[in-house]
């Protein structure tokens, strides 16, 4: 990342996600200088049902939703995430499998 992408993804981090007030300036610019962007495409499956995940992303553009896939093949939306929200169970960051898919529903990038 360069340092003009860092700084305006600790601007928007800043003003996006209150859960991250509790992280200094240096850690929050060491976490994001550790981090990359990921493109996701609408309708892309992010997670499935039963993987395990050893990382967090937060949503810097688009949306997504945890969805149940039915055995006709229908989803149904259980949750949609948004700008500045974490893609992520807090089971999941405990070691846990994931409970639902979460797919992307529009061109989207994560942290």
């Amino acid at each position: 990342m360069t340092e003009n992408n860092i700084s305006i993804t600790y601007q928007f981090l800043r003003e996006s996600c209150s859960y991250l007030d509790s992280i200094d300036k240096v850690n929050l610019e060491e976490l994001i200088k550790q981090s990359h962007e990921l493109a996701i495409k609408a309708g892309d499956l992010v997670w499935q049902t039963e993987q395990t995940v050893d990382h967090a992303c937060i949503v810097l553009r688009g949306g997504f939703a945890t969805v149940f896939s039915r055995d006709w093949g229908e989803d149904r939306i259980l949750e949609q995430i948004s700008v500045g929200e974490l893609l992520a169970e807090a089971e999941v960051l405990n070691g846990d499998r994931c409970h639902s898919d979460i797919r992307a529903l529009e061109d989207s990038t994560l942290l």
